[in-house]
């Protein structure tokens, strides 16, 4: 078993999505459609939601975004 007092720390935090955040878009409208899903592209984020892990597509949201004017 590895020795968890041993691994690196951890870069950075996990920012908290609000309602706001999302702009009355769903979460499922987030999804990845540019790559395969794995992230390969760069733009895939995770953040947690009502305390709950969730991984969206930046570019995705910001393109929703923009169409929301």
């Amino acid at each position: 078993m590895p020795d968890i007092s041993k691994a690196p720390a951890m870069k950075g935090r996990i920012q908290e999505l609000t309602d706001e955040d999302l702009n009355g878009l769903e979460l499922s409208d987030l999804n990845c459609r540019g790559c395969s899903g794995y992230g390969n592209c760069g733009y895939r984020s995770y953040r947690l939601y009502k305390g709950k892990a969730v991984s969206l597509c930046i570019s995705r949201m910001e393109e929703l975004m923009g169409e929301q004017g």
